[in-house]
């Protein structure tokens, strides 16, 4: 695989629409990264467990999309301070390390064919001292601590 790889492309090119998309409030970047059905989840404290964690709801596809076109990502202001790691390909899936600057988000990835690449599955925490995205975080208990 070089850097010339017309998958790896793809690869990155949905991942980029996806995070670029979001930063710049760019809804149809957002739509065409992601797969229509794909099951996004914050990991969030679980109140009920100190130090433990426990996945949140579900984003929908439209509630992504709704939410870029809201400008939620562009609040933050600057670019997306954007690391793609491309950890494993097999056949036509893959999964991808997307460092931003507020989030790091695990995504699989597939070839959805005419489509092209699709993220079908995101799992995501914003980096320590962000924000709870689950917004029901008992103010007491901490989001998110390296090696807890």
């Amino acid at each position: 695989m070089t850097e010339t790889d017309p998958t790896t492309r793809a690869i990155e090119r949905c991942t980029r629409d996806y995070a670029e998309g979001w930063y710049a409030g760019d809804a149809e970047r957002m739509r065409r990264a992601l797969h229509p059905d794909p099951v996004k989840r914050a990991m969030v404290a679980d109140p009920r467990r100190p130090g433990a964690m426990t996945p949140d709801r579900i984003s929908s596809a439209d509630r992504m999309v709704r939410l870029t076109a809201e400008g939620e990502g562009a609040q933050g202001g600057g670019g997306p301070d954007l690391s793609i790691e491309i950890a494993h390909r097999y056949r036509g899936m893959a999964m991808v390390a997307c460092r931003r600057r507020d989030f790091m988000d695990y995504l699989h990835v597939a070839d959805c064919g005419r489509d092209g690449w699709k993220i079908v599955h995101a799992l995501w925490l914003p980096h320590e001292g962000v924000y709870d995205p689950g917004g029901h975080v008992e103010q007491d208990a901490a989001f998110w601590t390296p090696g807890a």
